[in-house]
């Protein structure tokens, strides 16, 4: 008998029994409408939809390393004094925000997460990505932050401390150094 631990995996497998019994359990048909309330406001952002580009991968580069002491961090994903420290900036922002409506309200977050979410994608559309920035001082230009083949190059790309982007002839060396790990 196969063990049912993942959540997803018991609704995937299931959902239409879950539903069945929420529905007889509840039992009032207002709660599975797909009819949008009255007050419903359709809310346009302005979001780019191209490719993200090795610009929006240092973007996001940067953004991690002013975001956590000018330190690149241990992974690319947001540590938790990078998220206390957005947090901190929102408190202190709030009143700067105050009078916005909610659709800019909402644009003003996706400005703040945007870089990041490209240069995730950046990193997952290019080939053998390896991240090894961890310690590294944001400005640092002699220490190799990561290194990746863009879609269809033959060529290794580097971008280091400083955030300059190089062509490396060879795969680069991106051991982490013992002061590193």
């Amino acid at each position: 008998m196969r063990e049912m631990t993942d959540w997803q995996d018991i609704v995937s497998r299931h959902s239409g029994l879950v539903w069945r019994t929420a529905y007889r359990l509840l039992g009032d048909d207002a709660l599975f409408s797909v009819t949008p309330p009255a007050d419903y406001q359709v809310t346009n952002l302005q979001m780019p939809l191209t490719k993200p580009t090795e610009a929006d991968l240092v973007a996001g580069l940067r953004w991690l390393a002013e975001n956590n002491d000018n330190t690149f961090p241990p992974t690319l994903a947001p540590t938790g004094r990078m998220i206390e420290r957005v947090q901190e900036q929102e408190k202190a922002s709030k009143e700067k925000y105050e009078g916005l409506s909610e659709q800019e309200k909402v644009q003003k977050v996706l400005e703040i997460t945007g870089p990041m979410a490209r240069m995730t994608v950046y990193a997952q559309m290019t080939n053998d990505f390896r991240y090894v920035g961890a310690g590294v001082s944001l400005g640092d230009a002699g220490r190799i932050l990561c290194r990746y083949k863009p879609p269809g190059s033959e060529t290794y790309r580097v971008v280091y401390g400083d955030l300059h982007v190089a062509d490396a002839p060879a795969e680069p060396q991106t051991q982490p150094s013992a002061e590193t790990e």
